[in-house]
């Protein structure tokens, strides 16, 4: 181990702080060696911290004007230019609040006090529920058809139907139906008898359709379609019917339900055609129709194994009706009229005073 020499009394004596008297005023003394020291301006330090918190701030400040500059500029950004006179994205934007707001802020604030009500009773439900419900209400025959006509998507139909499952487990929440029940609400909802089956689908086909006034009209349509013209420039052309807005396609067709049902030949005549098929002229309910068969659906029954966990689902829903509803709709109408919404638009005030229904009698 190597020993330590001492340091030589003269090195000492130059080691030693200098005194104070010496130090000019506004200085401070740093050792920077043996015997070295530097005086050194005792505010410089906290003049860096000046200069880098300044310059912070610059930046911050010239950051956050730069965004709002962007942010203006994007909002008065032209969205259409109509013979050189521009609308601004701010005056479609403000349009649509005119139009629309107070509505859809009502819409979203009973959508929030349904979301806490069904919360708070552990009825909300959860993100499996909702897949689950969806994936089967796919399957439907003519479900993406629906979405398209009635311009809904998916994201919009999957929070309707959030919104719907949470009504469902307010008022199924304690129910259960015995082996009797669900046999009974299946065997309703299979009978021939009745329009509404659940589980049973009549013959069913999408088509699109050309509604002329007069056989004329519909034979010079499909002439037009026999020279090869386009389907939906001859329905643009010739049909009357509102299905011309989308090509003349109309929702799923029930035989027996359908807007051809009242003629019972005419109905025939569609329901024979096979998908890519068209039919000739057909005279029912005032107009002549040509019909295009896009896709058909054989009628279906569905077993009971099949169908039971619905048919339980349908039991519940009809005895939590008869034994719930009026309870859940007075502690959700006492929710409501407890509860504390802070408006911060006077544009939008009547929302803190919520509608509330009566409880059903």
């Amino acid at each position: 181990m190597l020993k330590r020499e001492p340091i030589p009394d003269d090195l000492l004596v130059t080691d030693r702080r200098p005194d104070p008297i010496e130090v000019p005023r506004g200085f401070r003394l740093r050792r920077i060696g043996p015997g070295q020291w530097v005086a050194e301006p005792f505010s410089i330090r906290w003049r860096v911290w000046g200069v880098v918190l300044a310059s912070c701030t610059l930046t911050c400040a010239a950051t956050i004007q730069a965004m709002r500059v962007h942010h203006l500029r994007r909002a008065q950004q032209p969205v259409v230019v109509v013979n050189g006179v521009p609308i601004r994205r701010d005056q479609m934007y403000q349009d649509l609040e005119q139009r629309h707001g107070r509505k859809y802020v009502h819409r979203m604030v009973s959508q929030e006090l349904l979301r806490q009500f069904a919360s708070e009773r552990g009825c909300w439900p959860s993100e499996a529920e909702v897949d689950e419900r969806y994936a089967k209400e796919a399957q439907r025959p003519g479900f993406q058809e629906k979405l398209v006509a009635s311009d809904v998507t998916e994201r919009e139909y999957r929070d309707d139907l959030r919104l719907r499952l949470a009504e469902v487990n307010l008022i199924i929440q304690g129910v259960r139906a015995t082996e009797a029940d669900v046999r009974y609400f299946y065997k309703r909802n299979t009978d021939p008898r009745n329009p509404n089956a659940l589980f049973r689908t009549p013959d069913r086909m999408q088509v699109a359709v050309i509604a002329t006034h007069s056989k004329a009209e519909a034979q010079q349509a499909l002439m037009a379609l026999i020279r090869d013209e386009p389907w939906p420039k001859v329905v643009a052309q010739f049909s009357v019917d509102p299905s011309r807005e989308r090509a003349g396609l109309l929702d799923p067709l029930e035989r027996g339900r359908s807007p051809f049902s009242k003629d019972h030949l005419s109905e025939e005549t569609v329901f024979r055609l096979r998908e890519g098929e068209r039919s000739a002229p057909v005279f029912s309910g005032g107009k002549w129709w040509i019909v295009r068969c896009i896709r058909r659906w054989p009628a279906l029954v569905v077993p009971f194994d099949q169908a039971r966990r619905d048919a339980e689902m349908g039991a519940r829903i009809e005895i939590g009706s008869l034994r719930n509803a009026e309870r859940v709709a007075t502690e959700r109408r006492a929710f409501i009229e407890r509860a504390s919404i802070m408006v911060l638009d006077e544009r939008y005030s009547e929302v803190s005073r919520p509608n509330v229904s009566p409880a059903p009698q």
